[in-house]
């Protein structure tokens, strides 16, 4: 009958959506909630895959579809709604995922942790689960992912961005400081050569832009030093400002596009960091010609 419903030809795109989404005077309950909270798994699949549905829609709970399904424990539907489009990333600069509300964050993130044995299969599951919690930087659900399944670390996903891409992108600074700590490669770009300093200065997330910049300083003496380098630091410090520089496939630098950026705060960090460096006439013998023109 939903079926039946959703494919009758002829009724106006307005009245297709207000049947979608209308609330009952009860419980101000959507179908897709009544769905969701009856177990009707076939009901709930056709109606999560039809593009005029609302998952903003609350019932007098304040719940939304994602925590409804969590209420009653149905994790299949709520891995469906997390690979939904709305909550997916296809571009790591363009995409504008609906992010979870703080109420949605909390109890999905508690019901997770806490029934994390009945996301089995790890491998299908939990790169779904960990997409999720990246985006919406949820440090402890991350974490878990990570621990239970350490393959996930090396997940690349469309346009070739890594966790730390989207991280960044999103301002989840502690996320990112974290992520780090499980050897993602702070030097790794996207198809458009952007980095996740990129992703943060375009932002202009001043928080997320310190903790890379601290995590590439604090690897200073673990790198022999290079050509013309007389320490570890002084080799760790040439390629923190060469990583500051490089250009994406737009020729834009972190620089330029935290000057783009709302704010100075990222700006004034890579600043201070090329002053530094400059400021110091032997770091700068490391560095080609136009090199220094760009400095």
């Amino acid at each position: 009958m939903v079926r039946f419903l959703l494919q009758t030809p002829g009724i106006p795109s307005s009245d297709r959506r207000r049947m979608l989404n209308t609330q009952n005077h009860e419980k101000k309950a959507t179908p897709l909630r009544e769905s969701i909270y009856f177990g009707d798994k076939e009901c709930t699949r056709e109606l999560l895959a039809d593009p005029d549905l609302d998952m903003t829609v609350a019932d007098l709970e304040g719940d939304t579809p994602m925590p409804a399904s969590v209420a009653i424990g149905d994790f299949p539907t709520l891995l469906q709604i997390f690979q939904m489009p709305m909550y997916s990333i296809t571009d790591p600069l363009e995409s504008s995922p609906r992010l979870a509300t703080p109420r949605e964050l909390k109890r999905v993130e508690r019901a997770l942790l806490d029934g994390f044995s009945r996301l089995e299969p790890w491998e299908s599951n939990l790169f779904i689960v960990m997409h999720w919690a990246v985006v919406n930087g949820s440090l402890p659900l991350a974490k878990k992912c990570l621990d239970t399944l350490p393959i996930l670390v090396d997940y690349s996903g469309p346009m070739q961005a890594k966790w730390l891409h989207i991280a960044s992108r999103f301002d989840h600074g502690e996320l990112a400081r974290n992520l780090t700590t499980y050897g993602v490669d702070v030097y790794a770009t996207t198809e458009r050569g952007m980095t996740a300093l990129h992703l943060a200065c375009v932002g202009g997330h001043s928080v997320t832009v310190r903790y890379l910049l601290e995590h590439l300083t604090s690897q200073a003496g673990n790198q022999a030093p290079g050509p013309g380098a007389a320490t570890p630091r002084e080799c760790d410090t040439a390629r923190l400002i060469n990583f500051i520089m490089a250009d994406d496939k737009l020729g834009e630098s972190a620089i330029s596009l935290s000057a783009k950026a709302k704010g100075r705060g990222t700006s004034d960090i890579l600043w201070a960091e090329i002053e530094t460096f400059a400021s110091n006439r032997e770091n700068l013998k490391s560095f080609s010609r136009a090199d220094l023109e760009r400095l």
